[in-house]
């Protein structure tokens, strides 16, 4: 795990720190790629949706990279020689229908995949291929029960057991993939930290991330 998330790895491309020193390119250790911009959940602190943060205020919701595209993308990815790509938002990138397409073959062309998602749709043909081929999933929570996840991403009642039961399922699969789960601090969860860390360690998640909420630049 430690060596997973190393702020030093990059001690590990030396011919990277050389480019620097002769101002050669090379093609980058790791991308992001954001595939859609929809999402299906409606955080209240999102930071493409807040309208105090300007990162989503040219984004049209409705975009996506068409599936003929993501093809061309993954090609160039492999024929660079990328050693690592993971997948995030804009949008829930586990709602993209091309996504395992495109995570197999990054997989099998010896590339490292990786995604954040909000979890909702880690199952089926998405929770398989991610659990054969990706070295790490990171779900965002930042609620710790129904009532308050409902309360704070705008979904339905539920969702929140639906999403445990996604990631119990998710490792029970035996994958060696790496699951963390992410919880922004605000206000209204800051003293349920003990019992979400509690109930994610019985789910079975490798690690936590922990964070506080930003809106409008400033911490609330």
């Amino acid at each position: 795990m430690a060596h997973l998330y190393s702020n030093m790895k990059f001690l590990g491309y030396a011919d990277h720190i050389e480019s620097l020193r002769n101002k050669s390119v090379l093609a980058p250790v790791h991308i992001r790629i954001k595939p859609k911009n929809h999402c299906n959940h409606n955080c209240w602190y999102c930071a493409y949706r807040y309208d105090n943060l300007q990162l989503g205020e040219d984004m049209a919701e409705t975009d996506e990279i068409p599936a003929d595209k993501m093809d061309e993308i993954v090609s160039d990815i492999i024929d660079m020689g990328v050693k690592a790509v993971t997948f995030s938002g804009g949008g829930e990138p586990l709602l993209y229908k091309p996504l395992p397409k495109a995570v197999e073959r990054l997989s099998k062309a010896g590339i490292k995949v990786a995604t954040l998602t909000n979890g909702s749709n880690l199952k089926g043909k998405y929770a398989e291929v991610f659990a054969k081929y990706a070295t790490w999933v990171r779900v965002s929570v930042d609620a710790w029960d129904d009532d308050s996840y409902s309360l704070s991403r705008g979904v339905k009642h539920g969702a929140y057991s639906n999403l445990l039961n996604n990631m119990r399922n998710f490792i029970a699969t035996g994958t060696d993939c790496v699951l963390g789960v992410s919880l922004i601090i605000d206000k209204t969860n800051c003293e349920h930290l003990y019992d979400f860390c509690a109930e994610m360690k019985d789910v079975g998640v490798d690690h936590i991330m922990l964070s506080p909420v930003v809106v409008g630049n400033v911490v609330a």
